[in-house]
């Protein structure tokens, strides 16, 4: 586990507040936070290592008027490598002032960790009312909140419809996830309404299938138009390879985040992660 402690004096007001009310409110609000000498502490669980999302989130925190003791676990993408690093906190866990958690397979492994001890922030959750994790409307005490990246994977085919023709569509998949689950049922029923043909290119991690599959595509054995690279951790963290292996093929990329963008593919229709992760760091003190 990794550890940082970050520092920041508050800065002076200006006398430009009253023109903004909502965002006078927020900076009033920030403002009361008392400084302390104890320090806030988080948990952070992460899925696939540090993304631009937490970046934002421990870049905000910073400039808060507050100190802030940042505690770090990382799944590598592992269910159970992170189970037994949830376990092995789960006593210290009343230690911690808030939980954050990126992800999907995270934001549940963490939450059923922690039974509500403390607030937990979940970040990038792209189905959290299907993942068990969209707060009650009913508890008395809010103590679970966060963020989606859910963008419909029919917005994307149909605004990439509007720069080139679609005709065969193939998705990668990563059955043991269901945010790529979700994302497949969303272009099955578009493809069966439209008439696009839709071929599925199943991976899974810790297998040869990815290796075997893009062979496949380097070589034009994949009759498809038109590729399609859901929002899903495992893929995302295999990007770059997969971008390479296309370089010099036919198909044009449709990706569900910046990442595969930034590799090559044509088009990505996706949020700012980092611009989320402020975000999700303002609302951090309001549980």
């Amino acid at each position: 586990m990794n550890r940082r402690s970050q520092t920041c004096r508050r800065p002076r007001p200006t006398a430009t507040l009253p023109a903004y009310p909502l965002l006078a409110f927020v900076l009033v609000f920030l403002w009361s936070i008392p400084l302390s000498a104890n320090p806030i502490n988080v948990l952070m669980v992460l899925w696939r290592g540090e993304t631009a999302a937490e970046q934002g989130f421990v870049q905000r925190l910073a400039a808060l008027p507050i100190d802030v003791q940042i505690t770090q676990i990382d799944a590598g993408q592992d269910r159970n490598h992170l189970s037994q690093q949830l376990r092995s906190i789960a006593p210290e866990l009343s230690k911690f002032d808030y939980l954050y958690s990126f992800g999907t397979t995270a934001s549940r492994m963490s939450q059923t960790i922690n039974q509500g001890r403390i607030p937990q922030i979940f970040s990038m959750v792209s189905d959290p009312q299907g993942a068990g994790l969209a707060p009650d409307p009913n508890l008395a005490t809010k103590r679970l909140t966060g963020s989606t990246d859910a963008i419909s994977a029919v917005l994307r085919v149909k605004l990439a419809q509007q720069l080139f023709p679609i005709r065969r569509i193939a998705i990668l998949v990563n059955a043991r996830e269901t945010n790529t689950m979700a994302q497949l049922g969303e272009l099955e029923r578009l493809c069966a309404n439209e008439g696009i043909a839709l071929q599925v290119l199943r991976v899974a991690p810790d297998t040869h299938t990815l290796d075997l599959l893009l062979q496949r595509l380097r070589q034009g054995e994949i009759d498809a138009d038109t590729l399609y690279l859901p929002s899903d951790s495992y893929i995302i963290s295999q990007s770059a390879v997969i971008m390479a292996a296309l370089a010099t093929t036919p198909y044009r990329v449709i990706g569900a985040t910046r990442t595969f963008v930034n590799d090559g593919a044509l088009l990505a229709i996706a949020p700012n992660y980092r611009m989320m992760g402020a975000r999700l760091a303002d609302r951090l003190l309001a549980l």
